[in-house]
């Protein structure tokens, strides 16, 4: 049969699933670390929201939030776990642009209810990949990756913090959603790294 020119010509190895995963964690983590601490002040601030309209919002994220990790599953039974994955990622880059731009308050409500409610729903996707791919004997060291993810966010907002001051709203949102889209492109590599067979050897 004729080659596919779509289609690329080599795969990357099982074993470097884990290291695309951190790696794309850890970008990811940088860009939203930029901006989760400010969003109260930019709905206070910017968008003159009171802080009563403010909490529903957020309970309007919390309550998207609880059903996200259903839907994520099934979508990962029915179409597998990489490919939900990286559309469940998708959603933070475009919120997090749309946060920077909007100018109506009820824009910038359903981004944030977006960013916050629906990548929750990735996790335990995510987790699980990343425990499918891991080898057995190796599983704890990469499970505590969520250690450094919170090192890694606390740095990053203090950045967050000398970008608004100097750049301002907008360009300190869009460096965070280059950034989330950065994650996102790094995690799509995990499409070319053939899955863990069930019932054969965890790479």
């Amino acid at each position: 049969p004729a080659p596919n020119p779509f289609r690329p010509a080599r795969a990357l190895r099982a074993g470097s699933a884990p290291w695309v995963i951190f790696a794309a964690v850890i970008v990811r983590v940088l860009g939203k670390g930029l901006i989760m601490r400010f969003n109260p002040l930019l709905f206070t601030e910017v968008h003159r929201m009171g802080p009563v309209v403010f909490s529903a919002v957020v309970c309007g994220a919390q309550a998207l939030s609880v059903f996200s990790p259903l839907l994520c599953a099934r979508a990962a039974a029915a179409f597998g776990p990489v490919p939900v994955m990286i559309a469940v990622r998708l959603v933070e880059p475009v919120a997090i642009a749309v946060l920077g731009c909007a100018r109506r308050p009820e824009v910038a409500a359903g981004a944030f209810i977006a960013l916050l409610g629906i990548p929750v729903g990735g996790r335990s996707v995510e987790k699980a990949a990343l425990m499918d791919f891991a080898k057995p004997k190796s599983r704890g060291r990469w499970n505590a990756v969520e250690s450094v993810n919170r090192g890694t966010w606390a740095g990053s907002a203090a950045i967050g913090g000398i970008l608004l001051e100097r750049a301002g709203w907008a360009a300190t949102y869009y460096v965070a959603a280059a950034l989330s889209a950065a994650s996102v492109g790094i995690l799509s590599l995990l499409l070319l790294v053939p899955r863990p067979h069930p019932h054969g050897e965890r790479v």
